[in-house]
């Protein structure tokens, strides 16, 4: 069974964009990418994930296909929720979480679906 994560950026309730060197910086120290007009393929040194991707359109999340949810791969997602707005979920938002508790910019939608409500995380063990 495939299964998918995601991180995504809102703001004010409403898909926001994450700029394209956030993700490049960010990613830098867990593999290379390859990048092309519309998305850029994570490429992970280690098993992070089965495939990585990130659109590039106006709403821009990566999307992270069959994750190994080990101490590796939730350091890895705690350093992208620093970025302002993110929050890590799951397809079905089993789960929403966060570092920061700005609950205001998630869609009410998103809120209203999630199974166990928003997490706000301090730590990686927290994922």
């Amino acid at each position: 069974m495939s299964y998918t994560v995601f991180i995504g950026k809102f703001k004010d309730g409403e898909p926001a964009k994450i700029a394209v060197d956030d993700i490049k910086n960010g990613f830098s120290k867990y593999g290379s990418i390859r990048e092309t007009s519309s998305e850029i393929e994570l490429i992970a040194d280690r098993d992070l994930f089965e495939s990585g991707t990130f659109t590039k359109d106006n709403f821009s999340q990566l999307s992270l296909h069959r994750p190994s949810i080990d101490q590796e791969f939730k350091n890895f997602v705690f350093d992208f929720l620093q970025i302002d707005g993110t929050c890590y979920f799951s397809q079905d938002l089993d789960f929403i979480k966060t570092r920061n508790g700005e609950i205001k910019n998630f869609p009410r939608d998103m809120i209203e679906h999630c199974v166990t409500g928003i997490t706000v995380v301090t730590s990686p063990e927290d994922l």
